[in-house]
């Protein structure tokens, strides 16, 4: 009985050290398998991105930054040799096979031109060009020149058919007021494919929330935390590009911003910046300096700043609850207002702004 006693509280011995130690590599799975934040920083789209993942890798990462790159680079770039989009306009008027990706963008660009009245409109592609605005050289075009190109901007002739595209001769497609929001969501997809716990995404002005931020920056398994909201800032308008006058709590989310600040040339003490009325031609002149849209789409909340922009602050608030998105608006005189079910979340960071 001693014996087999003796050999029965080994075995038990031997156990509980084996589940310790299996423990330990499940602790240590946890942290190497990517529970600490993984930053990663690349270029694309000619905007600057931004990763960072907890319960991630750096080949999450990469994979990320890759899917991004293949869409600008395959599907949306204007500039891109061989890019769907590139590809269309080189010959508008005629058909084309495009990729899956581009059909379900440009689809549901179309899809949101239409419901904004055209405030946002994909076939500006000429008046774009005309101005330069992105180029060494913009100018402030005639206004006859303006007016031809406004002329090339008929939606009607964009015309798909599956896989298959086609726009009107003449017409130049520009997807720059979708395509950072769209290069957020794809990454979004493949964060999630990967298993990547939680992550944020920026692309120039837009940024993508995956999942909870861990309270201590760190993950784990034997954790009831289930994390806690991300912190934004809003970027002054009026301020250096480092700062922001206030931050916004959030959880998974696509925040965009679209300001006159962003892009833009003076002429005679005249500011012309790059989000363009399709009405005029013009730079817009609604009386915002800029608005920040929450979404839960990135393409989404990417083309409904630049519609809110285009509108103005009392025009956007029906299309903004068309698809339940909320926004910041910002106001020449540093007044700030917010949609119900984001003011709330708001802390103003300086005190020459007021949330009204």
């Amino acid at each position: 009985m001693k014996n087999s006693s003796n050999k029965r509280n080994k075995n038990l011995s031997a156990f509980a050290f084996l589940a310790v130690v299996l423990l330990l590599m499940l602790i240590a799975g946890d942290i190497k398998g990517g529970a600490q934040s993984v930053n990663k920083s690349s270029s694309a789209m000619g905007a600057a991105v931004f990763i960072t993942l907890y319960g991630g890798t750096e080949d999450n990462a990469d994979a990320m930054i890759s899917a991004i790159k293949e869409l600008d680079e395959k599907c949306l770039s204007p500039t891109v040799e061989g890019s769907d989009i590139f590809r269309l306009n080189e010959n508008a008027g005629a058909e084309l096979e495009i990729s899956q990706k581009t059909a379900e963008i440009l689809k549901t660009s179309l899809e949101i031109c239409a419901k904004s009245d055209s405030a946002l409109n994909v076939a500006l592609g000429k008046l774009v060009k005309l101005w330069g605005i992105d180029t060494d050289n913009p100018r402030v075009p005639a206004e006859e020149e303006i007016k031809t190109a406004l002329e090339t901007a008929d939606l009607s002739k964009i015309i798909l058919n599956g896989n298959k595209a086609k726009i009107g001769e003449g017409q130049l497609v520009d997807l720059g007021a979708i395509g950072k929001g769209a290069a957020c969501d794809i990454a979004a997809e493949t964060a999630k494919k990967l298993g990547v716990k939680a992550a944020s995404i920026s692309v120039g002005g837009s940024v993508t929330f995956v999942g909870l931020k861990p309270a201590n920056g760190v993950f784990s398994r034997f954790s009831k935390n289930e994390g806690v909201q991300w912190s934004i800032g809003i970027r002054d308008p009026f301020g250096p590009v480092s700062e922001t006058f206030a931050s916004v709590k959030t959880g998974p989310a696509s925040v965009s911003t679209s300001g006159n600040y962003e892009k833009y040339f003076e002429k005679d003490g005249v500011r012309y910046h790059h989000i363009f009325s399709p009405v005029t031609g013009y730079p817009s002149d609604s009386g915002l300096v800029s608005v920040t849209v929450f979404s839960d789409s990135g393409l989404l909340s990417d083309a409904l700043s630049t519609i809110c922009f285009v509108l103005g602050y009392e025009k956007s608030l029906p299309v903004l609850k068309e698809y339940s998105a909320e926004a910041v608006f910002v106001f020449p005189d540093k007044t700030v207002k917010a949609t119900d079910g984001i003011k709330d979340s708001i802390t103003i960071k300086n005190s020459e702004f007021t949330l009204v």
